[in-house]
């Protein structure tokens, strides 16, 4: 009965913007979503390789375009307000805005990432016999190329980073799909069974909010 309290909710729609197209505001397979302290809405343009950037109410802000990328899956945004978008075909990691530095490169496919409150950056990655969660230390002068953090996944998807510092990762094609939650080393904490029935080809698809 708690959970069809739950369920029944009112939550309404109070607006909503966009429509599909290629000029701003507009989107092609709009993915990754994330708020920041201020309450910029952020947006993973994926097919139209960019992220763009909205008032809470809607008002076109910024666009954050990868001139040299294919789809962009997910997004980012660091404790400093720099903003990080993967790139699943061509494995590069960029951090706007431009001129940050050097894309960091992951091993396979850059899918799902997340930064935590000191900088760090987790990104998922996946391709032949790598299915694993990587980690670029911050350090003084950039990040450490990267390191397996995140083990026993079969399909990683979203990243997230939870206010208590503990990191959630989407495994879209477990058995069955789940969630799993980390401790900072990598340690597995717990592992989260989803409805969805294990797949063998295709995953389930889905993202995480951790509030």
């Amino acid at each position: 009965s708690e959970q069809v309290a739950q369920a029944a909710l009112p939550y309404k729609v109070v607006g909503k913007w966009g429509g599909s197209g290629t000029g701003n505001g507009k989107f092609s397979g709009a993915r990754g979503l994330a708020t920041d302290k201020a309450g910029t809405v952020y947006v993973a343009d994926s097919d139209n390789n960019r992220i763009q950037s909205f008032s809470a109410k809607g008002a076109f802000k910024k666009v954050f375009t990868f001139t040299d990328a294919g789809t962009v899956p997910d997004f980012a945004v660091g404790p400093d307000g720099g903003v990080w978008g993967t790139t699943q075909v061509n494995t590069l990691v960029y951090r706007f805005p431009a001129g940050s530095g050097t894309p960091l490169t992951t091993p396979k496919s850059a899918d799902g990432i997340a930064v935590d409150a000191d900088g760090n950056v987790y990104v998922a990655t996946s391709g032949d016999a790598i299915h694993e969660v990587v980690r670029f230390t911050r350090t003084p002068t950039g990040w450490d190329p990267p390191q397996t953090w995140g083990r026993g996944l079969q399909a990683p998807g979203d990243v997230e980073v939870s206010p208590d510092g503990t990191i959630y990762v989407a495994d879209t094609r477990g058995a069955p799909p789940n969630v799993k939650r980390f401790d900072v080393s990598g340690k597995l904490l717990k592992t989260i069974k989803l409805p969805q029935p294990a797949t063998a080809g295709a995953g389930a698809l889905y993202g995480i909010g951790v509030d």
